[in-house]
């Protein structure tokens, strides 16, 4: 993949690429992991009513996103109060540690 010489910053992180790729719509957690990876992304959208973070015996995408190397971008569609999202009132706590969105 030839990659533009320039460069995109946003909130002071410096992307190489500017492909954002989303996490829905993969026939499965694997299949959307390895196209992560070949499309060297560095940026993912991920719905956040549909990740479980209360539940970490149940798999979930983060657990197929190398959080080394891509940077998740909550997307919060159909997300209108702080009741429609999927964790209780301490979610952005939770998203945060779970995600490690905040030591990139």
């Amino acid at each position: 993949m030839i990659l533009m010489q320039d460069t995109l910053t946003i909130a002071n992180r410096t992307f190489r690429s500017r492909l954002f790729v989303g996490t829905g719509k993969y026939r499965s957690k694997q299949l959307m992991s390895r196209c992560h990876a070949a499309a060297e992304t560095e940026m993912v959208t991920l719905a956040v009513r549909r990740v479980n973070l209360t539940d970490k015996s149940k798999e979930s995408e983060l657990d197929f996103i190398d959080r080394s190397q891509i940077h998740i971008l909550p997307n919060t569609a159909a997300c209108y109060t702080a009741d429609d999202q999927s964790g209780p009132p301490a979610w952005p706590r939770k998203w945060v540690s779970r995600t490690g969105s905040n030591s990139r």
